[in-house]
C-alpha cells in the first residue's frame, strides 16, 4: 500500500459514541494517502483554521487535503516546481493562510501562494 499521514487521537473521544481507546492506545481518525513518502521523517502542517492538512514527499512534491476528508481526493496532488526536487521535510502555513512554506532536505525553503477559490 501507500504510506499514509494519519491524525491520531490519544484521548477519550465522543463519550456518547463509545470511541474511547484503551489507555496508551491510538485511535486513527482519518488517513490521507500520498506517494513517495518512504523517508525517515516528514512533518505535516495544519492551516490556522484547522481545515487543510499539507505535507511533502521525498521528490519535493506537495499534497493537501481537507481535514474533514471531503472530498477524499487531495485538494493538491504532486504540486511543485522543477527546481524543487529535494525531500520536503516540513511544511507551515502563514497565519493569514495565504502562503505555504516548505523546508527541504537540501536547505532550500519554498513559499507557495495559496488560492482558496
Amino acid at each position: 500500500g501507500l504510506p499514509a499521514a494519519g491524525l491520531e487521537g490519544h484521548s477519550r473521544l465522543g463519550e456518547a459514541g463509545g470511541l474511547a481507546p484503551e489507555a496508551g492506545a491510538a485511535l486513527v481518525l482519518r488517513e490521507f494517502e500520498f506517494r513517495d513518502a518512504d523517508i525517515w521523517f516528514v512533518r505535516f502542517a495544519l492551516d490556522p483554521a484547522l481545515q487543510i492538512l499539507a505535507v511533502g514527499n521525498k521528490y519535493g512534491k506537495l499534497y493537501a487535503w481537507n481535514v474533514d476528508g471531503s472530498p477524499s481526493a487531495p485538494l493538491v496532488k504532486n504540486a511543485g516546481h522543477a527546481k524543487c526536487s529535494a525531500a520536503i521535510r516540513q511544511t507551515a502555513f502563514s497565519p493569514d493562510r495565504r502562503y505555504l512554506l516548505c523546508c527541504c532536505e537540501d536547505g532550500s525553503i519554498w513559499k507557495w501562494a495559496l488560492d482558496y477559490t
